[in-house]
C-alpha cells in the first residue's frame, strides 16, 4: 500500500467517525482534494474511485457557501460513483457505488437540479432528438426544474436498478440502506412518464459522458487549491 492508499484509506475511517465533524477527515479529505486540483485531472485514471468516492460525498457539503466549491467536490463524487457503476469490478460494487450516488443525489438535491440543467444543454439532441433551443421554448411553459428533475429521476432509476441485488456490501451501513429505501418509495426519482427519448440507463450513460467531459477541463473552480487551517494541504 503506497503513500496516498494509506492516506484514503485513513479518511474513509476518519469519516465513519463523525464525518465531516472530524477535523481529521477535513485535514485528509483536504489533501485528498487538493491532489485532483490539476490539469490534466489525474482522477480520470485514478485507482480506488469507490472510496474516493466516499470521501468526496462527505466532504463536498463542508462548502456548501462558496458554491464553485462545493460544486467542484461534488462533481468528483457523481463521477467516481459513476465510473465505478459503469466499470466496477464485480456486481457488489457497481451497486455499492449506485446506492451512494442516489443518497448523494438526494442530500445535495438543489445542486444536482443545476448539474441536471448544464447536463441538458450539454447532450441536448441524445437525450431529447432537439436541439438545446426547442426544448429550452417548450421547458418555459412547465414548471421551472421539470426537465431537471426529470433527468435526475431517470438517473435515479436506473440507480434502483443496479442496486436490484441480493449481495449487499458491508461498506453500506444499516443506516444507509433505511434511508436508500426511504428515497426508493419516495416520488423524488420515481419514474412515470420521462421528458427524455432514451432509456434511463442511456441516459445515466450521457451523463457519465457529461460528468468525464467536466472532470477534464480545466476550469478555474477545479484547479484551485484548498488550504485548511494555516497550512495549503
Amino acid at each position: 500500500m503506497n503513500d496516498f492508499e494509506k492516506l484514503l484509506a485513513s479518511a474513509v475511517s476518519d469519516c465513519e467517525q463523525k464525518g465531516r465533524d472530524n477535523k481529521s477527515f477535513l485535514e485528509k479529505a483536504h489533501r485528498i482534494y487538493n491532489s485532483f486540483a490539476v490539469m490534466p485531472c489525474p482522477l480520470i485514471n485514478a485507482e480506488h474511485p469507490y472510496l474516493l468516492g466516499v470521501v468526496f460525498a462527505a466532504f463536498a457539503k463542508y462548502y456548501i457557501k462558496d458554491v464553485n466549491i462545493y460544486a467542484s467536490i461534488s462533481e468528483n463524487a457523481c463521477y467516481c460513483f459513476s465510473k465505478v457503476m459503469k466499470d466496477g469490478n464485480s456486481q457488489s460494487e457497481r451497486q455499492c457505488a449506485a446506492i451512494r450516488l442516489l443518497l448523494f443525489m438526494d442530500e445535495n438535491y438543489p445542486l444536482m437540479l443545476q448539474m441536471a440543467k448544464n447536463f441538458r444543454n450539454y447532450k441536448c439532441e441524445a437525450l431529447y432528438g432537439q436541439p438545446a433551443m426547442m426544448v429550452n421554448m417548450i421547458a418555459q411553459g412547465m414548471d421551472k426544474y421539470a426537465y431537471e428533475e426529470d433527468l435526475l429521476k431517470n438517473i435515479g432509476s436506473y440507480c434502483k436498478e443496479v442496486q436490484e441485488s441480493t449481495n449487499l456490501s458491508v461498506s453500506i451501513s444499516a443506516q444507509e440502506m433505511r434511508l436508500f429505501e426511504k428515497i426508493c418509495t419516495s416520488q423524488r426519482f420515481s419514474l412515470e412518464w420521462p421528458l427524455v427519448s432514451v432509456p434511463a440507463f442511456q441516459v445515466f450513460e450521457l451523463f457519465y459522458e457529461f460528468i468525464c467531459k467536466i472532470i477534464s477541463t480545466p476550469f478555474e473552480r477545479r484547479i484551485t487549491v484548498l488550504p485548511f487551517g494555516n497550512r495549503i494541504w
